[in-house]
């Protein structure tokens, strides 16, 4: 699944997030997203993971930070560009 698809497939019930529990008792959340053949559209089984939270917050950590210097890059450019307007 692609993490800018979410809502999305989410709201066509395509994927959706489940609390379970392991072989050993332990509290986990699986991914579920539903499969089809491409070439016939006919269902497949469903693909069931474990996810982990954290994997998802340092992915979003990650992506903040690089959001944050893509918009400190786009502040210094609109002073070159202003600079370079008014000569």
């Amino acid at each position: 699944m692609r993490i800018e698809n979410y809502s999305t497939l989410k709201s066509a019930s395509k994927v959706s997030l489940a609390k379970a529990k392991d072989l050993d008792g332990t509290d986990i959340v699986q991914l579920t997203e539903k499969r089809f053949d491409a070439s016939t559209g006919s269902a497949l089984s469903d693909s069931v993971r474990e996810v982990n939270i954290n994997d998802y917050k340092s992915e979003k950590a990650s992506l903040e930070s690089e959001k944050a210097g893509i918009s400190a890059k786009i502040t210094e450019l609109g002073k070159i560009i202003t600079d370079i307007e008014a000569l």
